[in-house]
């Protein structure tokens, strides 16, 4: 039961850190610096530990690029979750091979 409480609190510290690294990344040049990006004719979008990054590109002359960063409720639930999983499946089988010996 500890390794649960371990795995979550180890996984909600990873998500707030890549969180934060994300953040400060789009404050200096508007794009998630671990994400996974999805791009579409003028538009791309970055989804990185719980935040969702909009680019819209202006596809005419003298037109304005827009850029819109937000919480995702969903990705950060879903990125705790797996993080969470991966420690609690690298704690475990730690635990085993220590048995082991």
């Amino acid at each position: 039961m500890k390794r649960i409480y371990v795995s979550i609190a180890v996984s909600l510290l990873i998500v707030l850190a890549g969180m934060f690294v994300n953040y400060r990344s789009y404050q200096e040049d508007h794009h998630l610096k671990y994400s996974i990006r999805m791009h579409g004719g003028e538009i791309t979008i970055e989804h990185g530990f719980g935040l969702e990054a909009v680019h819209i590109y202006a596809m005419e002359p003298g037109g304005q690029n827009s850029h819109r960063l937000r919480f995702d409720p969903i990705g950060f639930l879903l990125y705790f979750a797996v993080i969470a999983v991966i420690v609690f499946a690298v704690s475990s089988a730690v635990s085993i091979v220590r048995k082991k010996r």
